[in-house]
């Protein structure tokens, strides 16, 4: 949520064009509290039990032996950051960074921030993508994730910056995606620019792993591969997010589908969540009207690479024709290549942005989503909405 002091607009260069998607929205669900006791004959800041019997403020003595279930701490520096474990890490948590002192000043595109803060953590496996969201409606807030790379220590300025964003104006959401390469706490810190109550209040962090390492503790169960073929399919009805000027519609030539359009060049998006049951290699396949060579798309999965979208190019595609002037067509990165992602079971979310504008087209209905890579879409006809 950067304040803009000098700047009017913050603009993305997206293929060389002016290109601005608007922040993903997050849910308003879920909560996490802390509290802690310590067996400490005198003063002591430790999130954990022991013995010492002289003051200490050294913290972060969990060595990391549980990293499925979530723990307390004071949250107040990495050192001591509240655990939160791969089991519950898809709820939801409600928290206030109001009463929190302001302990971590790092640096979110050219701001520092002095802010009021809170430190999770969790832990990855390396390969792994955590996807992090906050939403904070009342105040103005930053999103932040460190981990011990090729700079580490017990506060979180000296550890190896990940992520660090503050893009968005005012009260807006802030997002990240980060790939692990190494293992171990990764620290989630949230933050604000402000001392003052624009920077202070109740906010939303919703966090997932894209892709879980097999066999390891998430989301309450162990992750297993596929051992079997699944796909599913979805059209853009008016339950996504469809941020102006992309706009959904109902199809004419396919009785209760939505197709999806933008009425600007490079402007608009929309998301769909949906859910798969196992971890495997998965296909994307979009029901597609056109009636022009050069018709593309944006894509994003997982909001990974939100700033600078892959392409999809409709007539690298080679379009399988339909009855009517739909075709489906193979997500591809050009005339051979499929787009592949190794996604693991749980939510998963879909995001497509406006690109190439030519009157009515190019439009997108019903969306398959498959690990068969021999996969044929069906008859359009047969599908319910």
């Amino acid at each position: 949520m950067k304040r803009f002091i000098l700047l009017s607009a913050w603009i993305i260069c997206w293929g060389c064009t002016d290109y601005a998607p608007a922040p993903f929205q997050d849910p308003d669900t879920g909560g996490d509290s802390d509290s802690d006791t310590d067996s400490d004959t005198d003063s002591d800041t430790d999130s954990d039990t022991d013995s010492d019997t002289d003051s200490d403020t050294d913290s972060d003595t969990d060595t990391g032996e549980d990293v499925c279930n979530s723990g307390t701490a004071a949250a107040e520096i990495c050192g001591d950051a509240m655990t939160v474990g791969r089991d519950q890490i898809a709820t939801t948590i409600a928290g206030d960074n109001t009463s929190f002192a302001a302990d971590v000043t790092l640096t979110c595109d050219s701001f520092t921030q002095n802010g009021n803060d809170v430190v999770y953590r969790v832990y990855l496996y390396v390969g792994e993508i955590l996807n992090a969201s906050l939403d904070a409606a009342g105040a103005d807030m930053s999103l932040a994730l460190v981990y011990d790379g090729v700079s580490s220590g017990l506060t979180c300025e000296s550890k190896t910056v990940a992520a660090c964003v503050d893009d968005n104006t005012g009260f807006g959401e802030e997002h990240f995606s980060w790939e692990a390469t190494v293992e171990g706490w990764h620290y989630v810190i949230v933050d604000s620019f402000y001392t003052t109550a624009s920077g202070q209040g109740a906010f939303t962090l919703d966090m997932n792993i894209s892709n879980p390492q097999l066999g390891i503790c998430y989301d309450g169960s162990t992750v297993s591969s596929c051992t079997s073929n699944h796909d599913l399919y979805f059209h853009w009805d008016d339950v996504d997010i469809v941020q102006a000027p992309m706009f959904n519609h109902d199809s004419s030539s396919y009785i209760g589908m939505d197709w999806l359009h933008t009425h600007t060049a490079y402007q608009g998006y929309a998301i769909h969540s949906f859910d798969l049951p196992c971890s495997d290699t998965w296909y994307v396949w979009g029901l597609t009207e056109t009636t022009n060579t050069g018709h593309t798309f944006g894509l994003t999965m997982d909001l990974i690479d939100w700033d600078n979208p892959g392409i999809w190019d409709i007539d690298d595609s080679t379009p399988i024709p339909t009855t009517t002037s739909y075709s489906w067509t193979l997500v591809k990165d050009g005339p051979t290549s499929p787009w592949t992602w190794d996604l693991g079971p749980g939510t998963h979310a879909l995001s497509l942005f406006g690109d190439t504008f030519d009157g009515n087209y190019p439009t997108i209905g019903y969306v398959y989503i498959t690990n068969d890579g021999s996969f044929t879409p069906p008859d359009p006809n047969t599908l319910t909405p």
